[in-house]
């Protein structure tokens, strides 16, 4: 739980640091429930929400239950695994002006050649910036590996299996292959130590390296918007 929260903030701020450039434009892939578009805290920000059509219908009746204002969120209904990921874009977002993409806690149950197609599509974007979270082999985290065994084994049964994992050195090298100019990996150790530092009072410096858990990464990739 700490680390998506951790993580979610890690993409506000790059988020907040964008807007300050003068980043118009915010996508959000695989975007469940999450709630940054309706706190409007860029009202200038155009946020595009991209996930499932059944989970968009489910959130939309959630939102209008809870009385919560969609103005200024844009929702596109798609499946990534179906559908061509350039298209998809095209028909959802400006793709002339420069954009930030949180893709968080996804990865993990998409096909590798879903996420390669995914991350080529971004790369043909003029000006982007992502930032994403992946699961790390669970095989190859001794200490770890009961915890997120038994977490994969739970949502295999609610019928979303996991369906990749990946080195932080070879996801990054599969963005670069792709046309990414720029890409740097960020383990859940250094994520949120660097929130619960800043927390405190602290400067934010964390020991990156260590263990990770479940959907264990976070990595950033672009350029400079």
């Amino acid at each position: 739980r700490r680390f998506v929260c951790a993580r979610s903030r890690l993409a506000e701020d790059l988020t907040a640091e964008a807007v300050q450039r003068g980043v118009r434009q915010l996508i959000v892939l695989g975007v469940g429930l999450d709630t940054f578009g309706y706190r409007r805290s860029y009202p200038e920000l155009r946020v595009v929400e991209i996930d499932h059509p059944t989970t968009h219908q489910w959130k939309r009746q959630l939102l209008a239950d809870a009385g919560i204002d969609m103005i200024g969120v844009t929702h596109h209904g798609a499946d990534p695994e179906r559908e061509q990921r350039a298209g998809v874009l095209a028909g959802s977002i400006d793709t002339s002006v420069p954009t930030v993409v949180w893709w968080l806690g996804v990865t993990p149950y998409l096909t590798p050649a879903a996420i390669r197609d995914s991350l080529a599509a971004l790369a043909t974007l003029p000006s982007v910036a992502v930032v994403f979270g992946h699961a790390s082999p669970i095989a190859e985290l001794p200490a770890a590996a009961a915890a997120p065994s038994r977490a994969t084994e739970r949502v295999a049964a609610l019928g979303e299996p996991w369906l990749s994992e990946y080195h932080p050195d070879d996801l990054r090298r599969a963005a670069l292959a792709v046309g990414f100019d720029v890409a740097t990996a960020v383990d859940e150790r250094a994520v949120t130590g660097g929130l619960w530092a800043r927390q405190a009072g602290g400067d934010g410096a964390v020991d990156s390296t260590g263990g990770s858990a479940t959907d264990a990464g976070v990595g950033t990739i672009g350029g400079q918007l």
